[in-house]
Parts: C-alpha cells; sequence; structure tokens
C-alpha cells in the first residue's frame, strides 16, 4: 500500500528527457475524455505524464492507486483528501462512502467525480498510477467505469498501467471516448535512446554500440537509465548475451551498480526496502545513519528509480522488488522481523496508521497491531473504511480476536455491511465477554451496535436485548459520557416504540428523546431523532404532538447531495405527516424529491418508507398506475436484509390490492406475515394483519378476513391508529352483512376516536368502499362533520346509497320539494324573486322537472322561449346556459352532450332524485311486501318530501306531470307504512305517519281518510271528526272540490259509531 502522503501527491521530477514526440501525442488526443497508457514496468510511463503535465502547466491531480483501493471508502477518503488544496476554505469538500450510500455505489462514484471535477480548474487532468496494484473482482474497476463517465468536456483522465483496459471500460472504446497509447507508442526510437544516453551524463557513444544497447533494451526507459548509471562504474556498458529480457536486464545491472555504491548507502536502501515511501528522518532513526536525505536526493537527481512527492521519496516497483529480494538474501528473518517492528512503531508515532498496521502484520506483532487497530479503529469507521479495518482483522491468527472483547467488537463494526449475520456474532460475543469483565462502556457499545442491527432488520427477537439495557441500568445508573447516553438513549426508545409490547415506562424514553432533539447539534442525528418521535406520536394518535414536531423541523443547512441522509429523512416526516392527514399533493411532491434524491445520490435506505407512503397515497387515491410504477423501481433495489424484504412483500401486497389483484395481494400479505415473525415486529404485524384482512375479504373470505381483524383488534391499544383502521373495517363487514345497528356501534368509536385524535387517512383506503360507510355514517348522525371533512380531503365520489345522502358534501344541492333551494358550496343562491336570475333558475327547475337526465336541449328552448324564432332561442338558451353554470360554480354539473342536457349525481344532490330513488329500492310498495329492515327506508323517503314539487311553479305547464307523480309516490309511500304498522298494532305509529305526511301534503284526501280509519280503531272519534273537517276546507280552498263518496261513507260510519 502506498504511503498517504505519497498516494495524493505529483512526483518531482529532477532534470528529465522531454519526449517531444509523445507530448504531441497527448495534445493530439487532449478531446478525449479518458487516455489509457500502457506499457511494462520501468517504461518512463510516469515520468512521462509528470513531465508532460509540467511542460504545458496542466492543473491536475495525481493519485497512486494501491491494493488499499479495494476498499472503495479508503480510496474516495484519500481522493477527498488529494482535492482539498483546490478548496481550502472548505471544512467538507467531497462526502464520505459511508454505510447509507453502499445500495448505490454507481451513483455515488457518478455523483462524487461530477464534485471533484467543478472543484478542480477548467482543463485539469486527474492521473490515476500504477492502476495496475488494484486486483480485478473487488468492485473497484466496475464503480470507476461509473465514475469515469462524470468527466466534464475540457477535462481528462488520464490511467497510467501495466495492462490492457479492463473489460468494464468497453463502452468508452465503443464509443470512442478512449484512447489508448501502448508500448509500441511508449518505446524509445532509436534517435531518443541517443539523445537520452548522451544528454545523462553518459559518454558519447559510437553508432554501433547504439544499436547494441538500443537492440537489447528495445527502446526500454530502465533500461537505458541502468546503461547510462553503469557507465560510471565500468568501461564496459555491454550487457552478457545471455540476458534477454527487461527484467532480467534490470536485475542484473541494478545489482552491478548496487555493490559498487557505499556501504551506508546499501544499509539504507536495504532497510528502507520495507517501507511504502521513505521519511528520510525516519529512516536515519531506522537505521541509525545519518545523511539519508542527501543520499536519496542523489539518486533521484541521477535518476535511479527514486521519486520524490512531497517531502518523502518512494522507489519505483521494480528497484522496490530490487531491494526487497536483496534484503532477504542478506539478512536474517530476525533482523527482518526488527526492521519492520521498528519501522511500524516509528510509523504509528508518526501517524502513518496504516502502513504501520501493514508492518506489524508482516512483523507478526499481533499483540502491537491489535493495540492500533482499538486505538485507530473509531477513525476508520467514521471514514467510512471498514473493509481496511476487516482486512486488518482477517490477517490476524485465527481466533486470536476471540479472546480480546475490543477486537471482536471492531470485527462486528467493519463486518456488518459485508457479512451482517457474522458481524452480529462477533458484537454478541463481545458483549458477553464486555458482561463478564463488567466494562460498562464496552457493554453499551456493544449493545447499541446491536440494537440497531436488530432495527433494521437482521433478524433475532428484540426482547432480550431490551432486558439486557435494563440490566446495565440496574447495575450502572450513570453513563460513562454524553455521548454514549445519547446514543443508547434513541436506541432504546427505537426499539420499545416500534418492536415490542408496549411498556409502561416508554412516556419517559420519549421524554429523553425529545430533551436529546431539542438539544441536538448534529444534523444527522437530529433528524434521526425527530423522526422517530413523529413514528411514536403518528401511530398513537398524537397528532397535535407530531404537527408540533414538524413545524418546528428545521431542515438541514447542507446541501441535499452533501448530506443525503439528513434531507431523506426530512422529506420522509413531511410524506410521512402528509400521508397521514390525507394531504396528498404534499405527500406525493416529499416522496418525488426523495426519491430522486435517493437516486441522484446512490442512498437507499429510506427507500422502503418513502415507497410505503407513496404507494399507500396513490392507492388511496385511486391510482395503481403509479403505486406500479414504484414498486417495479423499488423492486430493482437489492433486497440484503429480512426487514427490507419484508417492506417490499408489503408494499407488493398493498400495490395488488390497489389494482384489484385480492389473491396476489394475500400471498404476500403472508409472505410478509412469515418474514415478521423472525423480526417481533409489532406495528409491522399488525398493518399487515389489516392488510390480509381486508384482501381476504374482499376474495369473499369473510371467515379469514373477521379472524385477523379480531386479532389485531386483541392486540390494539386504545385510541391508536390500529384501533381506528380495524374498527372501520369491521364496520364495514357488519354493514355488508346487513346489521345496521352493529355496523353504526363500531364506526360510533372508530370515528369517535378518529375525530379524537385527528386520523384523516390509512394505507387501505379506497373510496368507493370508504364512501360508502361515511354516507351511511352520515345516515346515522356519526361524526358528521368529521365525516364530511374525511370525503372532501379524500374527493370522494357519491355512489349508491351515498346518491341519495342529503348530508353528503354535495357541491351543489337544489330542494324542490315544499320549496326551493339552491346550495352552492353549503352557500345559499339563486334568489326565487331575483329578476337577474329568474330565467338560469326556470331553466334549472325545467331540467330538473324532467328528470335531469339527457333533457333535450330543443325541449327547454321551446318551454322557456316559445314565442322566439330558432336561432333567437338558442341564443337566449346558450347565454341562459352560461349564467346558470357559473351560478351553479361548477362547469360540470351542467353538462350538453349532443344536445341533451344532464345534471351530474356525482356533484348535484337533488331531493327529488333521492326521493325517487328510495321509492325504487322499495318497489313495489305494499304493506304486504314490507319487511322490517325496510322501514328506516320508507321513513327516508318519507322525511325527503316535504311538500309538492315546486310550489312556487305549480302553474307551470312543465312542472305538473312531475308534481302529480312524485305525490302520488308520496301517498303510496305513506300508506304502505301505515298499513304496516297498523297490520303490527302499532297504531301510535301509524298515527304519527299519517299525521307527518299530512304536513307535507295537506290536500291529500286519501291519508285523511287513512287517518280517520287508523283514529276509529282507537275509538277517537271526535279526532276522526276533525281532520275530516280539516280535509273537506282543504279540498274546498285547493281544489274547490268536495270529499269523494268514499270519504263522505268513512264519515257516516265514524257519526254513527259516536250515536
Amino acid at each position: 500500500m502506498v504511503s498517504s502522503i505519497a498516494k495524493i501527491s505529483r512526483p518531482h521530477l529532477p532534470k528529465v528527457y522531454l519526449r517531444e514526440r509523445l507530448f504531441a501525442h497527448l495534445d493530439s488526443v487532449a478531446e478525449k475524455p479518458l487516455v489509457w497508457l500502457t506499457a511494462p514496468g520501468g517504461s518512463g510511463k510516469t515520468t512521462l505524464v509528470t513531465s508532460w503535465l509540467d511542460s504545458r502547466k496542466r492543473p491536475s491531480l495525481w493519485f497512486q492507486a494501491d491494493e488499499g483501493d479495494t476498499d472503495l471508502a479508503a480510496f474516495f477518503y484519500y481522493l477527498g483528501e488529494a482535492a482539498k488544496p483546490f478548496a481550502p476554505r472548505q471544512k467538507k469538500i467531497l462526502p464520505l462512502l459511508t454505510p447509507e450510500y453502499l445500495q448505490g455505489v454507481a451513483v455515488f462514484a457518478r455523483r462524487y467525480f461530477e464534485k471533484l471535477f467543478s472543484l478542480l480548474p477548467p482543463a485539469s487532468v486527474v492521473v490515476f498510477d500504477n492502476y495496475q496494484d488494484v486486483p480485478d473482482g473487488s468492485g473497484f474497476h466496475e464503480m470507476m467505469a461509473h465514475a469515469l463517465e462524470s468527466i466534464p468536456a475540457g477535462s481528462q483522465v488520464i490511467i497510467i498501467s501495466r495492462c490492457e483496459p479492463h473489460p468494464q471500460l468497453s463502452r468508452f472504446v465503443a464509443n470512442n471516448r478512449l484512447h489508448l497509447i501502448t508500448w509500441e507508442d511508449v518505446r524509445f526510437t532509436l534517435p531518443e535512446s541517443r539523445e537520452f544516453l548522451c544528454g545523462h551524463g553518459g559518454e558519447p557513444i559510437s553508432d554501433n554500440a547504439l544499436e547494441l544497447f538500443h537492440t537489447k533494451s528495445e527502446g526500454w526507459a530502465a533500461g537505458l537509465v541502468l546503461l547510462t548509471a553503469r557507465s560510471r562504474f565500468a568501461n564496459d556498458a555491454a550487457a552478457p548475451e545471455l540476458i534477454l529480457t527487461p527484467r532480467e536486464v534490470f536485475d542484473y545491472f541494478a545489482h552491478e551498480i548496487f555493490i559498487k555504491t557505499d556501504q551506508s548507502v546499501q544499509e539504507v536502501l536495504l532497510q528502507t526496502a520495507f517501507l511504502r515511501k521513505v521519511d528520510p528522518g525516519l529512516a536515519e532513526a531506522l537505521t541509525g545513519i545519518g545523511g539519508v536525505n542527501q543520499m536519496l536526493e542523489t539518486l533521484r537527481r541521477n535518476n535511479f528509480f527514486t521519486q520524490k512527492y512531497d517531502q518523502d521519496y518512494q522507489y519505483h516497483p521494480l528497484f522496490h522488488e530490487f531491494l526487497q529480494t536483496l534484503a532477504k538474501e542478506r539478512f536474517s528473518q530476525a533482523k527482518i522481523t526488527a526492521i519492520r517492528h521498528k519501522a511500524a512503531l516509528l510509523l504509528a508515532e508518526a501517524g502513518q496508521v496504516e502502513e504501520a498496521a501493514e508492518l506489524y502484520l508482516d512483523a507478526g506483532d499481533w499483540e502491537a497491531v491489535s493495540a492500533l487497530i482499538v486505538a485507530k479503529a473509531p477513525d476508520l469507521v467514521a471514514q467510512g473504511r471498514r473493509k481496511t479495518l476487516a482486512g486488518w482483522m482477517e490477517k490476524l491468527p485465527e481466533g486470536y480476536a476471540e479472546a480480546t472483547p475490543w477486537l471482536l467488537y471492531w470485527k462486528g463494526i467493519s463486518r456488518m455491511h459485508l457479512d451482517p449475520y457474522h458481524a452480529r456474532n462477533c458484537l454478541v460475543k463481545a458483549f458477553e465477554q464486555f458482561k463478564q469483565q463488567d466494562d460498562q462502556a464496552g457493554m453499551l457499545n456493544a449493545w447499541a451496535v446491536i440494537s440497531d442491527s436488530l432495527m433494521y432488520g437482521w433478524g433475532e427477537q428484540r426482547e432480550p436485548w431490551i432486558r439486557a439495557f435494563d440490566e446495565i441500568l440496574a447495575a450502572h445508573p450513570v453513563f460513562p459520557s454524553r455521548e454514549l447516553e445519547v446514543r443508547c438513549t434513541v436506541s432504546m426508545f427505537n426499539m420499545l416504540m416500534l418492536w415490542t409490547t408496549l411498556r409502561e415506562d416508554l412516556p419517559v424514553w420519549e421524554a429523553k428523546a425529545t430533551a436529546i432533539a431539542a438539544q441536538c447539534q448534529h444534523p444527522l442525528l437530529y433528524m434521526q431523532v425527530n423522526h422517530a418521535l413523529m413514528i411514536y406520536h403518528l401511530w398513537l394518535g398524537s397528532f397535535n404532538k407530531a404537527g408540533t414536531i414538524l413545524r418546528a423541523l428545521r431542515r438541514p443547512d447542507s446541501a441535499p447531495d452533501d448530506e443525503p441522509l439528513a434531507h431523506l429523512l426530512w422529506y420522509d416526516c413531511h410524506a410521512m405527516y402528509a400521508w397521514v392527514l390525507a394531504d396528498h399533493e404534499v405527500c406525493f411532491e416529499a416522496v418525488r424529491n426523495g426519491l430522486a434524491l435517493s437516486a441522484r445520490t446512490g442512498v437507499h435506505v429510506m427507500d422502503p418508507y418513502l415507497n410505503k407512503y407513496g404507494i399507500s397515497a396513490a392507492v388511496s387515491l385511486g391510482f395503481p398506475g403509479f403505486a406500479r410504477e414504484l414498486i417495479d423501481t423499488y423492486a430493482t433495489r437489492p433486497r440484503l436484509n429480512t426487514m427490507s424484504r419484508s417492506f417490499y412483500y408489503y408494499l407488493s401486497s398493498l400495490t395488488a390490492w390497489g389494482e384489484g389483484d385480492a389473491r396476489r395481494a394475500i400471498e404476500d400479505a403472508r409472505q410478509t406475515l412469515d418474514l415478521l415473525k423472525d423480526l417481533d415486529s409489532r406495528v409491522g404485524a399488525y398493518c399487515t394483519c389489516v392488510l390480509l384482512a381486508v384482501a381476504c375479504y374482499d376474495q369473499g373470505d369473510h371467515e379469514e378476513a373477521a379472524y385477523h381483524l379480531n386479532k389485531s383488534l386483541e392486540r390494539c391499544i386504545e385510541g391508536s391508529y390500529l384501533q381506528f383502521i380495524t374498527l372501520f373495517f369491521m364496520g364495514r363487514a357488519a354493514l355488508d352483512a346487513g346489521d345496521e345497528q352493529e355496523a353504526a356501534r363500531l364506526l360510533r368509536i372508530s370515528l369517535a376516536v378518529g375525530v379524537r385524535q385527528g386520523f384523516m387517512n390509512f394505507a387501505y383506503w379506497h373510496n368507493p368502499t370508504m364512501a360508502r360507510l361515511c354516507a351511511f355514517a352520515l345516515e346515522q348522525g356519526i361524526e358528521t362533520d368529521y365525516v364530511r371533512k374525511l370525503i372532501l380531503l379524500h374527493r370522494m365520489q357519491p355512489s349508491g346509497r351515498a346518491l341519495d345522502c342529503p348530508d353528503w358534501p354535495w357541491p351543489v344541492k337544489i330542494y324542490t320539494l315544499g320549496r326551493f333551494e339552491l346550495l352552492v358550496n353549503g352557500v345559499l343562491v339563486g334568489k326565487p324573486d331575483s329578476a337577474v336570475a329568474s330565467k338560469p333558475l326556470l331553466l334549472l327547475k325545467a331540467v330538473i322537472a324532467q328528470g335531469g337526465v339527457d333533457v333535450p336541449q330543443e325541449m327547454m328552448a321551446d318551454l322557456l322561449w316559445p314565442e322566439a324564432d330558432g336561432d333567437q332561442a338558442r341564443r337566449s338558451f346558450d347565454t341562459t346556459l352560461h349564467r346558470l353554470r357559473k351560478m351553479l360554480g361548477h362547469e360540470q354539473a351542467l353538462t350538453i352532450r349532443n344536445g341533451r342536457l344532464n345534471l351530474d349525481p356525482t356533484l348535484v344532490w337533488l331531493d327529488v332524485r333521492a326521493f325517487d330513488s328510495c321509492f325504487n329500492q322499495l318497489s313495489p310498495v305494499v304493506e304486504e311486501s314490507i319487511k322490517p329492515e325496510q322501514v328506516s327506508l320508507y321513513e327516508r323517503a318519507l322525511a325527503l318530501y316535504k311538500g309538492s314539487f315546486l310550489p312556487v311553479d305549480r302553474t307551470e305547464g312543465w312542472s305538473l306531470d312531475c308534481r302529480e307523480r312524485l305525490r302520488g309516490r308520496f301517498v303510496r309511500l305513506v300508506v304502505a307504512l301505515g298499513c304496516f304498522w297498523e297490520q303490527h298494532k302499532k297504531y301510535e305509529r301509524a298515527l304519527e305517519c299519517y299525521r307527518l305526511s299530512l304536513e307535507a301534503d295537506a290536500s291529500s284526501e286519501e291519508l285523511c281518510r287513512h287517518l280517520m280509519s287508523c283514529l276509529m280503531l282507537l275509538d277517537r272519534h271526535a279526532e276522526a271528526l276533525v281532520v275530516f273537517e280539516q280535509c273537506r276546507r282543504n279540498l274546498l280552498a285547493v281544489l274547490g272540490v268536495e270529499p269523494s263518496p268514499a270519504t263522505l261513507a268513512l264519515v257516516t260510519a265514524i257519526r254513527a259509531v259516536c250515536r
């Protein structure tokens, strides 16, 4: 692994031979975003690119790749360090690859490189040197293929490697966006070899000698450098005839030159061969030899495979390998171990942790490397470099970490996102060892990580770990640090809130979490705590408290792309609250913004929750297509654990139910419950039970639906969201079964909870079903204001019995029985005596009189403008229709299609329409056909009839037929219901029926006779005769006729009895 300084520093070159031929080549491909330079080691690739950058004064960022970059978090960390000089005033310029990004590394890489290039000056070059050192199969090359897509126009990436381009870059080759410079391009030509050898300290060389060495080296830069160096030690520069390969040439010449150097130089070179980079001061402390800086600078100036990065030196890989091989030949294993141990100690003291760890591991000093791991692991984890930490752990002897709880702890932390089950086992073992040692800080640290892993669904029951925390607090009531107190409090609150049977002390933990939220300065923790508090209050029904939290919630100060998880939590809080309040537009906006941010940044940890609210809202509004779009996108996300899989199946079930696919909904709901058994998820299981019940009910399996609803009800908390939902659906089942009394009882309890807690929505809202239940609640007088608010919020369209419900919040309501009233959005408009409004109102009345459906336009024009010619009548009609629509306030309330007028039954409520609907449901209307359960419908119909149809317009010919038809139906209903009560010997009910009906139609002789007959049966003859006299006066006053022979005969019979 390259040292941290050398890794991100550009080499400082001595005087070198400037390869103008290749400079021109690089100039000619400046428009290519990606240049791949490949040639064998020692070909001068690094020197070529560095000298070209210097000569062209191109701004650049230099990065040495190595095997450590298989830890992608380490790669991005060091790349961010390399970028800091370009934005010195910014504290955090590029994000770390922390765990929340791991599900979207490709997106993260693209966004990272976009931000990186935005920090660099125009026309910058980013160089990745020694690219061949990153092994295949680590995900690095796939990541780079995505990252390199973000190279902006004018900028360039140059990759220096001994290998050909990786297959992952094939699309760059196919799209002609990658230019390849190969060994054939890089190798020295004969003239270049002459200039190089003559210009860098070599003696003039003959043509024959030049031809010989150029042929032997095949233009290899390292061979030419060695020839130049060797010429200082020997007169004969010729290489042995048997040396054939460049590597063999290098080893031969390097050895020949090395043995002729001073002994002190040899000792320094051999001991520092085990270092990745050489700090002169550290090298002097390691070897005990002074003047190291001068030695190394001499090698660099003479171009002898030594490069300078900032203040440190680094040997060329070929020279480094040569020195290591020679050191292993000359030094004993004990001395090598001692050198490595001493070097590691010096590096650790200098803060070079990674190189120190590698040397300790190479030396087998397990105790020292363990101490280093425990000391430095927190920093590595904070930087997201868990894979680096895991790599060190893997090199420890098998079982070594098992005896040290802190090693086990960090082993678990390092593996949490690679192998979560193994990681949790390590943490559990660490917890038990901490417990045996009574190490409070260790126990709390391990417990907090374990509890978080359980929260995110890695299996195992949670109850034992809650008890374990109780035991820690009982033994150690005071936390060792504020940081641990905050961390454990939030974890405990989450565990108690969502995953177990509610405990009496939950409000205590809620209060602690609230206090933390009020004092918290860390943006992410602040959002996490408030997010948990909102879930808590919403599920318990404390909507006011949840609303207070949301209104006070501060949006993160950082840009969304810089700290996406905090912003995603902010979006989720708004989506959650808006969905519960049925504010669907706000919910959709928050969901779309949140999912767009997750797609843009690759942070998908909040996708399940955002999709939950988006899909629920789409299903509630009857938009299954949008719900399907969301779930199909979510299906492409990796589902790594039990929790994420259960979330997917739950949302898939909900989507299928919204599409009307009850069978698929049932299958996925059962799959969800199976997964949740392993999680001990109280809230998730209860919600899924209700969804399963609803799907079973829709498929016709009412028995299983009742089982799941009852199971849910048994676990409900009084006044909770779950109680509200469960009782609502139980009320639906009772209403469908015809048990209106039980339905009313259940809905009364459910809606009372809804009113008290402010509930406005739930995941299984289905507008047609809810419209029927809401209409029933309005008919029963159950929480009418609240129910009307639900209807308006959900934009329910009335259907079925709702079409007849006068208490529905109709946009337009028209009363024509006994009076004329027009109400638009609950406000009385259109006074009958207004001259301005008379014609529009007459048109409205006439349309109603003709049934309000498919009324011919020509008929209306003839009725209202009988004297006008055709064109004039049409113009008058159009003007009047426009004025009437303006009065109604809704363009679609009165439509005209194919010359026919229609009053939309979903926007306009008519008392005559509701009355006719009741009558049609009761047909045939005869006393013998009445069933007890129909009585309420009879009474509702009679209540609608407040008097004759449009009494003010009784002289208008167009109103007569409708008036008489309605009056005849009314009389038939009254007579049938009155006779029903008489047959059941409930005469007082019959009398009440007849009397109330006469108030609506005082001139109905038939009703008078029935009232008189009923009074006669009760021996109330005097009252019967009073009714007759009133009937006689009404007939003479209204119709100008005497009572019929049938009425007179009845009076005669009554008078005979009185005698």
